[in-house]
């Protein structure tokens, strides 16, 4: 059901030759909902063929909220063919908010336009948008223009919108709202995006002018983390250098830096930060590991350095 490219095919095959044996389970359900690819397939063949098997759980709508290439797509289908089970609740709609890779201004659009009444603009859900990092703006921006008085501009939405790099957010509210936004936010921002952009010249500078290094955003994501996620050695030992960041701190989803370095396959990070402290053996909420993860995406070298630095602390 969660097979990217071809998951309609797979389950019809499954269905077609194993009918009896395949249980629509709701975690079944959970991951046809969350598949950016195929998922809107997947959704309307389980519908089509075994939709008294199909439960749409609180689970199953907030995955198909924040599913990131085709959320609007599959919101619609759901709320199409099982809209009486479809409950708009307040995580759905700060999943839709924080809907990140461009599909999360559409999704709230069409929350707002077929289930308006139980869309409920919560702080939450503002700071969500504020540091919804492809579509922040835009999300935004639609929060205002369609339910302005419900939406509260706290000190924690615009340290989200900051912490995750959200300039457009930040200059949005200036300007829309005529709010004085002071100058460390932007300055914050512009630190957060050197760090994903591998700006080695930025983040020296800013450091020297005494900006905190270890600011973490509203998924407990620290600047370390994403010089990680995008490949900055550099970077990540400039930060590590300040001797004060948390090597090993994990995101909400339970990720760390090594985690994030050794899924994507970046070595010589691995081994920076091992050298530092970190913890290999360190586990997402999922279960996986960093070990785990470099095996699954096939960087073997990281698997045999894992390994070794694992063995020597047994």
């Amino acid at each position: 059901a969660g097979n990217w490219g071809s998951g309609k095919e797979v389950m019809a095959l499954l269905l077609d030759r194993r009918g009896d044996d395949v249980h629509i389970t709701d975690d079944v359900v959970k991951a046809a909902a969350g598949n950016w690819d195929s998922g809107k397939e997947v959704m309307a063949l389980l519908l089509d063929r075994r939709g008294d098997d199909v439960h749409i759980t609180d689970d199953v709508v907030k995955e198909a909220a924040g599913n990131d290439s085709s959320g609007k797509e599959m919101m619609a289908l759901l709320l199409d063919r099982r809209g009486d089970d479809v409950h708009i609740t307040d995580d759905v709609v700060k999943e839709a908010a924080g809907n990140d890779w461009g599909s999360g201004k559409e999704v709230m659009a069409l929350l707002l336009d077929r289930r308006g009444d139980d869309v409920h603009i919560t702080d939450d859900v503002v700071k969500a948008a504020a540091g919804n990092e492809s579509s922040g703006k835009e999300v935004m921006a639609l929060l205002l223009d369609r339910r302005n008085r419900d939406v509260r501009i706290t000190e924690d939405v615009i340290s989200s919108a900051a912490t995750c790099g959200q300039e457009g957010v930040l200059k949005l509210i200036n300007t829309r709202l005529n709010l004085l936004i002071s100058k460390q936010w932007f300055t914050l921002a512009k630190f957060y995006n050197a760090a994903k952009a591998g700006d080695e010249k930025t983040i020296r500078s800013l450091l020297r002018q005494g900006i905190e290094p270890d600011l973490k955003d509203i998924w407990n994501v620290s600047p370390l983390w994403r010089a990680a996620q995008f490949g900055s050695l550099a970077v990540v030992k400039l930060l590590l250098d300040t001797q004060a960041v948390d090597v090993n701190a994990q995101s909400t989803a339970g990720i760390s830096p090594i985690f994030c370095a050794a899924a994507i396959g970046h070595t010589r990070i691995v081994d920076l930060l091992l050298a530092r402290k970190a913890n290999p053996s360190l586990a997402d909420e999922n279960g996986r590991t960093p070990l785990s993860v470099a095996k699954e995406n096939g960087h073997d070298d990281i698997v045999d350095v894992l390994r070794a630095r694992i063995g020597l602390q047994l």
